[in-house]
């Protein structure tokens, strides 16, 4: 039997859940983007959330920001990695739900998703990525939106619901 491939194939979101439930085997290609419109908060605001479909390099916790890492290791060239001091500009992404090491899942890379702080934000400040802890969103109210800016909080939470901006930053 042969296999006949259109140039024009692109992969679709077979379900929903896949956006929130990791797998030990994948299901998408790495670097996978899907957009979606989504509604959120108590007015029920529209936002376009942007995700990409990454395999964890290590036990990944809900609303804690990571940075993207691209490899040359087979079925693991796209992973992430804790945020650290680079020179090289990486885009940051939120996973949603915990999932263990070795496991496939989408994040979010743009648009809204929660985010634990460091410390209760307000809103319209803005958030950037810091070196060397575990929660690693912060209030910045007095930087300008910036390489270093990664979202912008909407609401004061601890976990904070957010508008990641899909910037490539250094950290």
């Amino acid at each position: 039997m042969t296999t006949k491939l259109s140039m024009n194939a692109v992969p679709s979101l077979g379900n929903i859940g896949d956006l929130t439930t990791p797998t030990s085997t994948p299901q998408y290609p790495l670097g996978f983007r899907f957009k979606i419109k989504e509604s959120h908060g108590a007015t029920g605001t529209e936002y376009m959330t942007e995700y990409i479909y990454i395999k964890a390099t290590g036990a990944l916790t809900a609303y804690v920001p990571l940075m993207m890492n691209y490899s040359g290791t087979d079925a693991a060239e796209i992973t992430t990695t804790a945020i650290a001091t680079s020179s090289v500009y990486r885009e940051i992404v939120v996973p949603q739900v915990a999932f263990t090491s070795g496991y496939y899942c989408f994040v979010p890379i743009k648009g809204y998703c929660l985010v634990n702080p460091d410390t209760t934000p307000t809103a319209g400040h803005y958030g950037t990525a810091v070196n060397g802890t575990p929660t690693v969103a912060v209030d910045a109210a007095s930087i300008a939106v910036t390489a270093f800016c990664v979202f912008l909080p909407t609401v004061a939470a601890s976990a904070t619901p957010c508008l990641l901006l899909g910037t490539r930053v250094t950290v």
